[in-house]
């Protein structure tokens, strides 16, 4: 049992931490506290789980175990009700974390802003779950989300302690954006979603540090979102300077990465003081960032398709009281750092965790025991299931929603790119969800070796969903493995003719969206516009655009991973794959392993030299590519070189630890060199990470009866032969392989899973007959600050025919006294947005801080005022006045705030491709004839643009600037 004084462990997560980043500002001298760290400890690589997806990795991180047996597979679920989706919540994890088993085995557990704890778990100490921190504007006086803090006591202290953008100065940001007043001004500026993912840095630190230095603990553990979110918007942007970023940009962002780790260094330094030097500290991340020549101009448009932007070995530091000093360590898995808490913590480990305990780091070796499993003791009193534990206490219904910020976190997820649009816009929402969490299940099953479950799983899901690629994809994958060829050859051949048809039909989507786009731009501008030109330079605009980029880019043949699974099938025959004299350019991954395809037929026909030289140059692309470590290992054994060849197969295996097929041609490198030990020592490991495979053990057994064991050899001998059997019954056994129908229906369905809730009908375009409004019809969004002319807006499009969607409500005043032209719904759409569909060829008043809640799916023309900051604070303040309340104490925080509201209207407009003309105030009360003429061309003419002239009324511009 623990006690207050027993052993304390800080768990630090930076989530897509880099060496390649880290490193250069170390030798700068630019992250102090980190290399403190590393000097005081040991420090390597550690490698990421398959799929890495970040909901799934720091869960593995925290119960030591694979998605498949902790049961969190994405970033999103369904609903209870199954109505939609949600952030992806704690309640379907299946596995005991760490806080759970330190609170069974009596200690105190801080977990502050781990991905997923939501909704907070009733653990001995405190839980402040991945919900409690903001993602985009909130008011400081909300309470914290129900539900993200346990105890709930703590949640109103807590709350107080969240950082909201305008508690930022320019001055704050200075160092991160050399040229931010300018920047913080610019249309579609990155400058508020810097400030905002500070913002929510800060807010964990400071619960962080008042909890490290206020409460009792045994083992904490603290996470940080901040640089993978910061490298996803400003990556891009990082020396050196790539070939499609321009000079302005470049100019204007290049050093946000490299201050992002500064400021982390900084919040690491406050952690470690309140820590104390008698913790042990672990920082580690889940999955490293690419930032080299490698990094990707556009990601993948599917689902958590940033994750192709990131790299495979993240960071592990650990140091503390009987923790080696400035050492490296190499074989670091993620699976590996529950366990080793537990030991460090002196608590036992358990015999169905998939890590081990990282023994290379103590000073002296740590006693080791285990249980068979932590998750039934804590099932009764510490949250498995989550949900169980959570009704129990009183704190969490068992089928609660999500707390009211969680569309902020599902937004956030969009626009990052982990969650598709398609799922929260579509039909059936929540099943799309659970499609990608059963898939992303299949995955974790392929990762962990086991191959039959992940080759039912995908042949399920491919019968689910015939169009869906991915499916058969990786089903043929598992059938090279299992060894059933002629499956494996017949789904490829299935798979290219459904793919064809899928093609097909998708480009007869693209062509048709082509002849829309073409014909609404008609209708907008009076002038015919050509959809082949449009569709020859890829301009679509409007809602088709995403749609038409996502059809474009998914669902077009991809030769070459159709010739990759030809080519495994055919070196799984034992023949030479056809079509390997070009490496295809781009893809590095898809360009190493056609390197390596080729170097195997080389390897087979005895050319060891041009085999080994494409190795290398698979190395140049990647120097932590696995696969080529081990290729160049067993090219180099052939050519009789096995002190070169054990020397690769240690790289391979100082990459990660968990790899069977490194170890076992690590032995056979050890028996070339006649050092048996070590050989069988190597032999028996492949055999532990692979017990059903003959091999290790037929080694095994010959390199004892070389040293003369014959007891031993047999033993081991007659191991392998039960090993053999066991796979023969195996592949007397395989699993049945459907191939589902390719049709038109499975096709059609398919595609409009992709248009993300979207029509483009060229006969929706035509105006409605009264009484009825189709369906496209657009949706006229007047947007703005308040106080900025949106009213007037209203008041000039109603007058020029364009009904304008008010319900009368709020009643005019001195400040508006023609009314505010708005809509009381719109002031509640975070908890309802159907009604939207009401506004379908009508105009309604959306203002700016109000603007990120519109649902997608509409087909939205943005009419945006804009008006001089200072102006809208002036009259901001007169109304306050007026209405007998204060007007905001700090303008400089004010006009930031202000400022972040108008460019994420038009930054969100020009994200989505929606359409906007942005009305200056000024401009229109110095010539509304001329601006309302531009307004009528940009709704499609035929608007009474004397009336809506002679609306404007120049005498009430009472706050200009002189």
């Amino acid at each position: 049992m623990l006690s207050p004084s027993a052993a304390r462990v800080l768990l630090i997560g930076w989530d897509a931490a880099d060496w390649g980043l880290i490193r250069p500002l170390l030798d700068q001298g630019q992250m102090p506290h980190f290399r403190q760290l590393m000097q005081r400890g040991v420090s390597g690589s550690i490698s990421t789980l398959f799929p890495a997806y970040s909901p799934m990795l720091w869960t593995s991180i925290a119960t030591g175990k694979r998605a498949y047996k902790h049961g969190i597979f994405g970033f999103t679920e369904p609903a209870a009700d199954k109505s939609g989706v949600q952030p992806i919540s704690n309640r379907s994890r299946t596995a005991a974390a760490l806080w759970n088993i330190v609170s069974e085995s009596g200690g105190r557990s801080l977990v502050i802003g781990w991905w997923p704890t939501f909704p907070a778990e009733p653990i001995e100490g405190v839980m402040v779950s991945d919900q409690f921190v903001p993602t985009g504007m909130f008011d400081p006086r909300d309470p914290a989300p129900a539900g993200s803090v346990h105890p709930p006591s703590l949640a109103g202290h807590l709350g107080r302690l969240r950082v909201h953008p305008r508690d930022l100065t320019l001055d704050d940001l200075r160092p991160f954006l050399p040229n931010i007043e300018r920047l913080w001004a610019g249309p579609g500026s990155e400058a508020p979603h810097c400030a905002q993912l500070l913002c929510e840095a800060a807010t964990i630190q400071a619960v962080a540090t008042e909890l490290l230095a206020t409460e009792t603990w045994n083992f904490s553990a603290v996470y940080f979102n901040s640089i993978d979110h910061f490298c996803h918007r400003f990556m891009r942007y990082h020396p050196p300077q790539l070939s499609w970023v321009s000079d302005e940009d470049f100019h204007n962002f290049r050093h946000v990465v490299n201050m992002c780790y500064q400021f982390h260094d900084m919040l690491l330094g406050q952690l470690l003081e309140r820590a104390g030097s008698e913790a042990t500290v672990l920082l580690m991340s889940d999955h490293g960032f690419r930032s080299d020549e490698l990094r990707r101009s556009s990601i993948p448009m599917a689902a958590a398709g940033p994750a192709a932007e990131h790299r495979e070995y993240g960071i592990f530091v650990a140091a503390g009281p009987g923790i080696r000093r400035n050492v490296g360590i190499a074989g670091v898995s993620l699976l590996d750092v529950a366990p080793t808490i537990l030991t460090l913590l002196g608590l036992p480990t358990a015999r169905d965790l998939d890590g081990r305990v990282l023994t290379e780091l103590f000073q002296t070796q740590p006693e080791i025991s285990q249980i068979d499993s932590w998750d039934a003791l804590c099932s009764a009193r510490a949250g498995l299931p989550v949900t169980v534990a959570a009704a129990a206490s009183g704190e969490v219904s068992a089928d609660s929603g999500q707390p009211v910020g969680s569309a902020g976190v599902l937004q956030q997820l969009i626009d990052l790119g982990y969650v598709d649009a398609g799922i929260t816009a579509s039909e059936h929402p929540a099943e799309l969800s659970q499609l990608e969490l059963d898939f992303n299940r299949g995955l974790s099953l392929l990762g962990g070796r086991r191959i039959r479950e992940a080759a039912e799983q995908f042949q399920r899901l491919w019968l689910r969903r015939p169009a869906d690629m991915r499916m058969p994809i990786h089903l043929a994958q598992c059938l090279e493995s299992l060894g059933q060829l002629d499956d494996m050859r017949r789904v490829i051949d299935h798979l290219e003719e459904g793919w064809g048809r899928l093609a097909d039909a998708a480009t007869v989507r693209v062509v048709e969206m082509a002849d829309y786009a073409a014909q609404r731009q008609q209708l907008g501008s009076g002038m015919p516009a050509d959809a082949a030109a449009l569709l020859n330079s890829a301009w679509l605009t409007g809602p088709e655009s995403r749609v038409a980029k996502r059809l474009m880019q998914g669902h077009q043949v991809n030769r070459d991973t159709l010739r990759d699974l030809r080519a495994s099938l055919a070196i799984a025959e034992g023949r030479a794959p056809d079509g390997l004299e070009d490496a295809p350019e781009g893809d590095a991954r898809r360009r190493i392993r056609h390197l390596l395809q080729r170097a195997w037929t080389l390897l087979q026909s005895g050319e060891s030299g041009r085999a080994l030289a494409l190795c290398e140059e698979c190395l140049a692309i990647d120097v932590d590519s696995r696969a080529a470590y081990v290729m160049a290992g067993r090219v180099s054994l052939k050519a009789r070189r096995p002190g070169r060849a054990l020397a690769y197969f240690d790289s391979a295996i100082e990459r990660l630890y968990d790899q069977p097929e490194a170890h076992l041609w690590r032995a056979a490198a050890l028996g070339r060199l006649k050092r048996p030990d070590e050989a069988i020592a190597a032999a028996k490991l492949c055999s532990v990470q692979a017990p059903q495979d003959s091999r290790p053990l037929k080694l095994i057994s010959s390199l004892y009866a070389k040293q003369g064991d014959w007891s031993l050899s047999g033993h081991y001998g007659q191991l392998s032969e039960v090993a053999v059997e066991q796979a023969a019954t195996e592949r007397s056994d395989p699993i049945p392989v459907i191939l589902p129908d390719v049709d038109a229906s499975a096709i059609a369905e398919f595609l409009r899973a992709d248009q993300f809730g979207q029509r483009f009908d060229v006969e929706t375009l035509q105006r409605p007959p009264a009484g009825r409004v189709a369906a496209d019809a657009p949706v006229i969004v007047v947007s703005g600050l308040p106080r900025s002319g949106t009213s007037l807006m209203m008041q000039m499009l109603d007058a020029g025919g364009v009904f304008a969607l008010t319900d009368g409500v709020r009643a005019a005043d001195p400040s508006n006294p023609r009314g505010y032209f708005e809509h009381e719904k719109s002031l509640r759409l975070y908890e309802d947005n159907r009604w939207l569909a009401e506004a379908r060829n009508r105009a309604v008043k959306i203002v700016a801080p109000l603007f990120p809640l519109l649902p997608q799916g509409e087909n939205y023309r943005v009419v945006l005022m804009r008006r001089d900051i200072e102006e809208v604070i002036r009259s901001q303040s007169k109304m306050l006045v007026r209405l007998g309340k204060s007007a905001a104490s700090d303008a400089e925080d004010l006009r930031m705030v202000l400022q972040q509201h108008f460019d994420e209207v038009s930054g969100s407009c020009e994200r989505h491709g929606i359409p906007v003309t942005v009305v200056d105030y000024s401009e229109l009360m110095a010539d509304a004839e001329s601006v309302v003429a531009r307004l009528s061309e940009f709704l499609g003419g035929g608007l009474q643009t004397d009336r809506m002239a002679g609306v404007v009324d120049t005498t009430r511009y009472r706050e200009r600037l002189s």
